[in-house]
């Protein structure tokens, strides 16, 4: 059955650690978060998101980020990924955590690179028994300098590493009209927090359900 994976990413590839993050800093981690569910089962996530918007009276016309969700809000999103998790075991939700400061000199001259790892890291399990999976990924998002797109970057790492036919396709979205984008900015920002500034509480009600995994701790 084909997959779908939606991807998003929370902190920056910058390298300026003299200055605290938001002061003319660069953020100290980098976290990139996703969902990995069958085409069929898109529309689960984006309920989930419609749930939110009513139940806190959002405004439906303008993306609601993770930096402006509250305590509550978060918690509320957590409990509810809990449930759909548990009635949908075909849904995957995950996200991988670089500590930036302890990343080799060479690595920081392309930190495309680097994003393009963390995501074959984060994935590539996932999908290599497919026989197609599609990448959602804000089209904002970190662009690759270096030349070799991520996704040609995996290709070429499914068809001669792990030595599967799987087809990867890139389909670059806009993140406000695209509710299963939108769930991934609040994961992401949630795990990257507990990084970033030490919060606890919405991590740590995400645990039981995410696939966590850290790189250069």
């Amino acid at each position: 059955m084909p997959q779908i994976i939606f991807i998003d990413e929370s902190g920056d590839l910058g390298w300026s650690f003299q200055k605290p993050y938001g002061h003319g800093g660069s953020s100290r981690y980098l976290t990139i978060g996703y969902i990995v569910l069958p085409e069929a089962l898109r529309h689960i996530p984006e309920r989930l998101v419609r749930d939110v918007y009513t139940r806190f009276q959002f405004n439906v016309g303008r993306e609601k980020k993770a930096t402006e969700l509250k305590d509550a809000q978060k918690a509320f999103i957590c409990q509810e990924l809990k449930r759909l998790t548990t009635q949908h075991r075909d849904i995957s939700i995950g996200a991988i955590t670089v500590n930036k400061q302890n990343v080799q000199a060479h690595i920081r001259l392309d930190g495309n690179k680097l994003y393009n790892y963390m995501i074959k890291l984060s994935v590539l399990d996932k999908i290599v028994h497919r026989p197609k999976a599609t990448f959602y990924r804000d089209e904002r998002s970190i662009k690759v300098a270096s030349g070799n797109s991520c996704i040609d970057y995996l290709q070429t790492v499914i068809w001669f590493e792990a030595n599967s036919e799987t087809e990867v396709i890139d389909r670059p979205t806009k993140s406000h009209t695209d509710l299963n984008i939108i769930l991934v900015d609040w994961i992401t920002h949630m795990v990257w927090s507990r990084y970033e500034y030490n919060r606890l509480t919405h991590f740590d009600l995400l645990t039981p359900i995410l696939n966590n995994r850290r790189l250069f701790f």
